[in-house]
């Protein structure tokens, strides 16, 4: 049995973005700032002095199941970095390529967005139909990370 347990998200702001995506989706604190440095850590991040400060959500269904729907936002704090610019393979700047999350309703999901330091993307700046006759737009988080909504 496999099984998609949380997707995880390195973030410069752990509040700013905390806060973002309680207030867009409805997601629900399990833990806040829970600060990790061991061995973990220390090997994904690739220094020794390794230190990251953890956030955990989870939507509704998440809540129901029990399990899953779980977002993990992550700052690093040691070692201190400028900005996410570097290059190399280190999993803890490559970010990803986006996150989706299936709404109730596009519209007003996306007026929250924009309400809360995210943004539309893409050159139409639209919600488009989908073949399937869903409706999805692609947003943008406060720090830039790429958002799927499929309403």
């Amino acid at each position: 049995m496999v099984q998609l347990r949380h997707t995880g998200l390195y973030v410069m702001e752990l509040d700013v973005m905390e806060e973002f995506y309680k207030k867009v989706f409805g997601m629900h604190t399990i833990c806040s700032h829970q600060i990790q440095e061991d061995l973990l850590i220390q090997d994904i991040i690739c220094d020794s002095d390794a230190k990251v400060c953890i956030t955990k959500l989870i939507t509704d269904q998440g809540k129901v199941n029990g399990t899953d729907d779980m977002l993990e936002l992550i700052q690093v704090i040691e070692p201190k970095q400028k900005s996410y610019g570097f290059t190399g393979n280190q999993i803890w700047v490559q970010g990803c390529m986006h996150l989706a999350f299936g709404v109730n309703d596009i519209d007003e999901t996306v007026r929250t967005i924009e309400k809360n330091g995210g943004e539309i993307y893409g050159f139409s700046k639209k919600i488009r139909k989908m073949s399937s006759g869903k409706r999805c737009v692609f947003c943008t988080d406060p720090e830039g990370n790429y958002i799927e909504i499929i309403g």
